[in-house]
């Protein structure tokens, strides 16, 4: 039968999905996927300026599914975690509105660079996505730039 386990009924496989009874799994392939996925990071695109590391949502909640976003948070904020790393912006260019799954993924990025003394910086945010982070008070907390490079220059300083 190969690599595949039998499950019991109603038991959920490493993906968190419900099988039924007399479905299997293929763990070795479950978990390849998910290194992939981490690997290429299609929602938060990475760019390394120097000590910098700008995130660049890519979509949505919606646009992926839940476990997707968790692993590439944490694949993040490994990155972060790295000694060179001192700095964060969020360029939020590719995006025209995040909802709070991704919001909470950006603040956990923006507090881990703060907690280790860097600086965070928001920019190129939408008009819709200005709003949020106005009504949430985040301006107060991180500084907001209308350009990547202001966001870099105020990171920098």
């Amino acid at each position: 039968m190969g690599c595949s386990v039998r499950k019991p009924a109603f038991e959920s496989d490493p993906t968190g999905c419900i099988l039924r009874r007399n479905e299997t799994f293929a763990p070795a392939r479950i978990f390849h996927w998910q290194r992939r996925m981490v690997e290429h990071n299609k929602i938060f695109k990475c760019e390394r300026l120097g000590d910098v590391v700008v995130v660049v949502p890519q979509g949505d909640l919606l646009s992926y599914r839940y476990q997707d976003v968790h692993l590439e948070t944490n694949a993040v904020l490994r990155l972060l975690d790295q000694g060179e790393v001192s700095h964060l912006i969020v360029d939020l260019s590719a995006v025209p509105l995040l909802g709070s799954v991704m919001i909470g993924s950006l603040l956990r990025f923006a507090r881990r660079v703060t907690e280790r003394n860097g600086k965070a910086a928001f920019c190129a945010a939408s008009p819709q996505m200005l709003e949020v982070l106005e009504a949430m008070n985040l301006r107060n907390v991180w500084p907001y730039c209308d350009t990547r490079q202001e966001a870099l220059q105020a990171v920098k300083s």
